[in-house]
């Protein structure tokens, strides 16, 4: 599983096979979720384990099992996880569960506060900007995320991508590149030679090989 995940593009920051070696790899480390087996080292230990982190933590658990009993299921689903995913896992289902955990868990999401757009400061004002209007994200100098909109203006905002991404931005963005994001909605074609999305205002988006698959898969190719 670790080395599924690490494919997907995420960073594991423990493992451990017992409710012990758990908790130890949780100390004192920042965690955005958790996959857990419900049989882990003995028969549904991993539920009990789960409600414990829940209790104390707050992090978000993803079951993931072979287990289908229907009791197992349903002790399983009375702690509110995050997601349940059957083995043997698919990749693109884990991936899309590792990323909704993630953006559940931002407080305003949490809050049922999300909203669709971002205030940036431009000089000595303060402007909206509403995430259906932006076409593209790109990264032009570390810690600094710019903004595109479909007028071809530019905001320019402090943070990372992956992050911003994770947190603040729909799911209709979608990471192209270590460097590059672009709304799903504005995209007009994907030359294959170049390996490059093409926008509706002609921009071109690099393709990275680590985020081709998923580009493809979100193009819903016929």
């Amino acid at each position: 599983m670790k080395s599924k995940v690490e494919e997907l593009g995420f960073q594991v920051t423990g493992t451990g096979r017992t409710s012990a070696e758990v908790l130890s790899s949780l100390s004192g480390r920042s965690t955005d979720v958790v996959l857990m087996d419900i049989n882990l080292h003995e028969e549904d230990e991993g539920i009990s384990l789960a409600s414990h982190i829940k209790e104390d933590v707050d992090v978000p658990i993803i079951f993931v099992t072979a287990m289908d009993s229907d009791s197992i299921v349903q002790r399983a689903v009375g702690i509110a996880p995050s997601g349940y995913l059957s083995k043997p896992v698919d990749p693109a289902e884990l991936k899309a569960n590792i990323e909704l955990a993630v953006r559940k868990q931002n407080p305003a999401v949490k809050n049922g506060k999300a909203k669709d757009y971002l205030t940036v400061r431009m000089g000595q004002r303060l402007e909206k900007v509403y995430f259906r209007d932006v076409s593209h994200l790109t990264v032009e100098s570390k810690n600094y995320v710019t903004l595109i909109d479909v007028n071809a203006r530019r905001f320019v905002v402090r943070g990372s991508l992956k992050k911003m991404l994770e947190a603040l931005f729909p799911p209709s963005f979608l990471r192209t590149h270590h460097s590059h994001a672009m709304n799903m909605a504005y995209v007009k074609f994907i030359e294959e030679s170049t390996q490059e999305a093409f926008l509706i205002s002609g921009e071109s988006i690099p393709i990275g090989k680590a985020f081709k698959k998923e580009v493809y898969e979100r193009m819903n190719i016929a």
